[in-house]
């Protein structure tokens, strides 16, 4: 349960990363 969490934040936290680099 907790490593399905971690990953769904590391997700997020990727996605709004590259929305940054092609936004900035």
């Amino acid at each position: 349960m907790k490593q399905i969490k971690i990953t769904a934040i590391r997700k997020v936290q990727y996605e709004d990363l590259m929305a940054r680099y092609e936004n900035p």
